[in-house]
């Protein structure tokens, strides 16, 4: 539910209140003021929910343009060495020898 985009997480809400309205209007007029009102207060808790996610969605897809690009740049940059970089996430880690181990 959480890989839909924030259209789709809408309208499945959208969908969900309508039956939950059609649901409310077969209830005695009693019950249905009382459930009205909490109804209404759900309601504005998810829709604020809702948004809450849609920002997170939005910062996380700059913050992972951002990390793309700069690893992007950096990698590109040493040509024929980018593969045996440390730092360079695409390329498998140097095996290191603790200087104790070394054989020279």
């Amino acid at each position: 539910m959480f890989n839909e985009p924030p259209n789709e997480l809408r309208n499945f809400q959208r969908e969900i209140d309508r039956i939950v309205d059609a649901m409310i209007a077969l209830l005695p007029r009693e019950e249905q003021t009382q459930i009205i009102r909490k109804e209404a207060e759900r309601r504005e808790k998810t829709h604020i929910q809702t948004t809450i996610l849609e920002a997170k969605r939005a910062a996380l897809e700059k913050e992972w343009e951002a990390f793309e690009a700069e690893t992007d740049g950096h990698c590109e940059s040493g040509s024929s060495t980018w593969m045996n970089s440390d730092s360079c996430w695409l390329g498998p880690p140097k095996a290191k020898t603790p200087a104790c181990c070394s054989d020279t």
